[in-house]
């Protein structure tokens, strides 16, 4: 993946991004940042979930009909 910053630089010193893309040293590591980024997209999901969750629960024991 590429940053808007390597995007802005390519677009002024016209190189190509292609070039930049593919200028990674290690796949690994790559690896490694995706699943990060996708472990704490999941971690954000599930407080979010279990926020509403509560918020329902605090609904349903206050707003008693």
């Amino acid at each position: 993946m590429i940053t808007r910053k390597e995007y802005h630089d390519s677009k002024n010193n016209s190189r190509n991004l292609h070039e930049i893309r593919n200028n990674v040293d290690n796949p690994e590591d790559v690896q490694v940042d995706k699943s990060k980024r996708l472990a704490r997209r999941l971690n954000w999901t599930i407080f979010f979930l279990i926020l509403g969750i509560i918020a329902v629960y605090l609904i349903l024991i206050y707003v008693n009909p």
